[in-house]
């Protein structure tokens, strides 16, 4: 085995170089290093060196301060043939203290920046061999743009990656080919298995944003104008919202405000806290309710005499409402709807709320199906093919796109769940859901019944008396026009004035005078 090495820097430093030396020796009895320009008689030429090299000249050229050349021409035919130009060894030993910092190589460049300069700090050319290396790092971190690397590799920058051929061995490499990012043999930019099969994401109706590559965010266009997602605020209550189409309103949900007086149908007596009976009745007070019966006191004692009749003749009921019969004075008749009556409808029927199909499950969707879709065949696409999904020949089309062929994978890397959405992902098939409830923040989602859910409407405005369709409206919602009288008045102590004669009563306070209040029998 021949193994020629050089050391030279830290032995130039206890053996002086001659001024411009231009040979480094080597002592033959004591090993010892020396650059001279030209060795002793027990002296050894083991290299060309030069050290120290200034140039003030005012041309361009070539300065070189210190070059070291090994070349070994010895005709070797086996055996193990190590050549070093340079080895670097530092060992610090026996300290007790103090901040210690071994280097071997410190490598400092400091360029003109007038021109066109270059800084390079170390170059590294190999090449002849059957493997050529131009740098081996056998233990340690190496940082590039880091002095304290955490990683066997850091990098704070960008990477280049120069376009190669793909490596005969593949397993754990991250190479570029013809512009195109591979990893273990597998494209990363389309279509492989280990890239995104998401050819793009549509934002749809409420929803904003979407894309066809990099990091897609899609966002709940949520707001209090037309066509918005409404959220819910911090206390779990709709926004200031316009409700002016909103059915089934529970009148025992009122709890603050006043009902308008409109908002009352004309069967509300707007009479205020009393009734005035000289100009706040109509008709006559019967005989039973202590009144004449009649609109003048012409032939009182005749009164008693009347007959008696039905009312009502009869009630005759269909299309779903039962309880029809014949009437008859002071009888009551029962109509309620027979719930197993089913319609039938023919023609196109139109729905303003949402539509359930084989569930009750409360969706937030315009049809919710629980079961099978059968799209029959047809022979051609429609001509508008907008926002259609439709069967041409057994293959399923949306939008004119064919979706029962495969489609390429996309250059898309991540889904992200934005405002109002929850889910997402950066592989497969993504999936985003609306972030529903009735708790602050959330969406709100009509139930199986097109209905909202239990949730504050204390921030609802505009809201249509008539859509009441169940509860009570509380006395305290009622102006003070509401005559809060219940089921009947009582005369003594409901009613203020006197009832005149033309409506049924004696136009006096008193009966002591009866006789005279008019012609009689």
């Amino acid at each position: 085995m021949k193994i020629v090495s050089l050391i030279a820097l830290s032995l130039l430093a206890f053996y002086p170089a001659a001024s411009q030396a231009d040979i480094l020796c080597k002592n033959k009895k004591s090993a010892a290093t020396f650059a001279r320009l030209k060795c002793k008689k027990n002296e050894l030429p083991i290299a060309s060196v030069a050290i120290s090299s200034l140039s003030t000249a005012a041309a361009a050229g070539d300065s070189i301060a210190s070059s070291i050349t090994l070349e070994d021409k010895g005709p070797t035919s086996g055996g193990t043939d190590t050549n070093t130009a340079l080895n670097l060894d530092v060992t610090r030993l026996n300290a007790s203290g103090g901040t210690l910092t071994n280097t071997g190589l410190n490598v400092s460049v400091i360029g003109d920046g007038g021109g066109d300069s270059t800084n390079v700090g170390l170059f590294v050319s190999t090449s002849g061999a059957d493997a050529n290396y131009s740098a081996i790092f056998q233990g340690g971190n190496v940082g590039i743009g880091v002095s304290d690397p955490d990683e066997q590799l850091e990098l704070v920058g960008r990477l280049h990656l120069g376009q190669r051929s793909a490596p005969g061995v593949v397993t754990d490499k991250l190479y570029n080919v013809a512009g195109k990012l591979f990893w273990n043999g597998g494209d990363l930019g389309a279509g492989s298995e280990s890239s995104s099969d998401i050819s793009s994401i549509i934002a749809g109706n409420g929803i904003s944003g979407g894309g066809s590559s990099g990091a897609v965010t899609l966002n709940i266009n949520s707001g209090t104008n037309a066509n918005q997602v409404v959220v819910l605020n911090s206390s779990a209550a709709l926004p200031a919202v316009s409700g002016a189409n909103l059915s089934a309103l529970n009148a025992n949900s009122l709890s603050a405000g006043t009902v308008a007086d409109d908002r009352l149908s004309s069967n509300v007596s707007l009479l205020g806290a009393s009734i005035g009976l000289g100009s706040e009745v109509s008709g006559t007070l019967p005989i039973s309710n202590g009144g004449t019966g009649a609109a003048s006191l012409n032939d009182l004692i005749a009164l008693g005499n009347n007959t008696t009749g039905d009312y009502v003749a009869s009630v005759t009921t269909s299309g779903g409402i039962t309880g029809g019969a014949s009437g008859g004075e002071g009888s009551v008749l029962a109509l309620s709807i027979d719930q197993s009556f089913s319609p039938t409808w023919s023609g196109i029927q139109s729905f303003t709320g949402a539509v359930n199909i084989g569930t009750t499950t409360a969706s937030v969707e315009a049809l919710h199906l629980n079961g099978r879709i059968h799209l029959e065949q047809q022979g051609l696409a429609p001509t508008v093919t907008t926002d259609k999904l439709y069967n041409v020949g057994g293959a399923l089309f949306f939008n004119a796109q064919n979706l029962t062929t495969s489609a390429a994978g996309g250059d898309m890397t991540e889904v992200t769940a934005g405002t109002g959405l929850t889910g997402g992902g950066t592989s497969g098939a993504p999936s985003l859901n609306v972030d529903v409830g009735t708790g602050p923040n959330q969406i709100v989602q009509l139930n199986g019944s097109s209905q909202l859910p239990a949730v504050s409407g204390i921030n609802l405005t505009n809201l249509t008396a008539t859509n009441l369709a169940n509860g009570t409206i509380a006395d305290a919602r009622l102006s003070g026009n509401v005559s809060m009288l219940g089921p009947s008045v009582a005369l003594t102590t409901e009613v203020t004035g006197i009832l005149p004669i033309a409506n049924g009563g004696t136009g006096a306070t008193t009966l002591a005078d009866l006789i005279t209040l008019g012609t009689h029998t």
